[in-house]
């Protein structure tokens, strides 16, 4: 039998149009009525939604092989083209084996050293900010940090371009794709209608940023040790063929996308949750001063800052930046007694799952001590997943717990920061969970 779907529907769009009127609440409020796994009975294609980490696994590693990307990949990819992120099959293992490499840690040791140096680029930026006692906005700050450290660590110059542009076209991005994958009722893309032009000429503008740089790049005779020079010189083993300019294009934006967007997004909302938290904060401090004092992160101080990454890990699980993930099937399967049919969308709820109260005591609370080892060693591999899981998990999920390490490190032995009083809390949940409302916080030194 199929799962069981919440009766109240609309007229037209069934359950879905209350998924599209309230994405923040709807998972919540129906995992609380209909439990871990139901359905969502749409005009176009019902989904099957599952919060139960032992189905999760199912689909991301124990049977695997059964499903592909999701639908609104599919979509996503009209915007993204056929990168890491969006692509499946025999051409996404080609690419995950060639990209693979960048992030492994003989790797990290050098892009450390990036991080460091585009960090105190920052901090000396706010200097003047501190002296004032400005607001900051936090959310820009932190995509602004978290584009120039992908940049410079992955494709060795910083981009052209001012980054608030830059920042500005990405943030366009993730709303058309989510809009893709929200609005069953887009008008094609080949009609001139003023929300399709927008779209084409923001993706328009990204494009040739990256055009330019791989432009730049193959007719320079410098070598570079990063990413996209990696990218260029490597070689299909079958075939012998190199990467198109068009290849290179999808996976750099991939890059930017992903590189980008989830880091900073994870950075501010921990800035938001030590400002409700002053006790973890306090222990925070505590442990970088005795770790670090006034001197830089490195390598090996990084792995002794172990509550700041329980900061981290918990700010992740109560705000996940990928809060929701899916797949498809591709053949029938069974979730314990429900039927899943082929072709079925199967979503899993990230964030439904981070604060389930059946797997989390005291769901709603920042408690980074449930990240210790001792309390995580009875805890399912998927009541947690921030990053994904199976063969497919973020393969730079190494590169962002240690940028934000490093950059929330520094950043507190220097400047405090404190909230804008009456700052109403918001979420807006597009590709990523963003905050609805800018985080604007009053900078002064330490």
């Amino acid at each position: 039998m199929l799962p069981p779907h919440p009766k109240k529907e609309h007229f037209l769009l069934k359950n879905a149009y209350y998924v599209m009127k309230d994405k923040t609440n709807f998972f919540f409020s129906q995992r609380k009525e209909m439990g871990h796994t139901y359905l969502i009975t749409s005009p176009f294609r019902n989904t099957i939604v599952t919060s139960n980490p032992l189905y999760i696994k199912h689909v991301l590693i124990d049977n695997s092989k059964n499903y592909g990307k999701s639908f609104a990949y599919d979509k996503l990819s009209m915007l993204l083209g056929n990168g890491l992120l969006t692509s499946d099959g025999d051409f996404w293992r080609k690419q995950r084996r060639l990209i693979q490499p960048a992030f492994y840690k003989e790797k990290l040791v050098k892009i450390a050293d990036t991080m460091i140096v585009e960090t105190q680029a920052m901090l000396q930026d706010w200097a003047k900010k501190a002296d004032t006692g400005e607001l900051v906005d936090m959310s820009f700050e932190m995509n602004k940090i978290a584009l120039e450290i992908v940049t410079k660590s992955l494709f060795s110059s910083q981009l052209k371009g001012d980054m608030s542009q830059i920042s500005h076209y990405i943030t366009e991005v993730i709303k058309y794709g989510t809009a893709r994958i929200d609005n069953p009722f887009l008008l094609p893309d080949w009609l001139p209608t003023p929300y399709n032009l927008r779209e084409k000429r923001c993706i328009k503008e990204l494009d040739k940023i990256v055009y330019d740089m791989i432009s730049e790049r193959r007719s320079s005779s410098e070598r570079f040790d990063d990413l996209l020079s990696m990218l260029m010189d490597t070689q299909d083993e079958d075939t012998g063929e190199k990467m198109s300019d068009r290849q290179l294009r999808d996976e750099v934006i991939t890059i930017f996308m992903a590189g980008n967007e989830t880091s900073a997004n994870a950075l501010a909302w921990t800035w938001y949750l030590f400002s409700q938290n002053p006790d973890k904060l306090a222990k925070v401090l505590t442990e970088i001063k005795d770790v670090l004092g006034n001197e830089a992160p490195t390598m090996a101080t990084l792995r002794q800052l172990s509550y700041l990454k329980q900061v981290i890990e918990e700010s992740m699980r109560l705000m996940p930046p990928a809060w929701i993930m899916g797949r498809k099937t591709l053949a029938a399967d069974k979730f314990g007694e429900f039927d899943i049919p082929p072709n079925f969308n199967v979503v899993m709820p990230i964030w439904v799952v981070h604060k389930d109260p059946e797997i989390w005591e005291n769901a709603e609370d920042f408690e980074p001590e449930r990240f210790a080892p001792e309390n995580m060693k009875d805890k399912h591999r998927f009541a947690y997943f921030p990053f994904g899981g199976g063969a497919r998990q973020c393969i730079g999920n190494n590169f962002a717990i240690m940028e934000m390490q490093i950059v929330l490190a520094m950043v507190l032995q220097k400047y405090h920061l404190t909230l804008q009083e009456n700052y109403k809390l918001g979420y807006n949940p597009l590709v990523t969970l963003r905050p609805q409302n800018p985080i604007m916080m009053q900078i002064s030194n330490r």
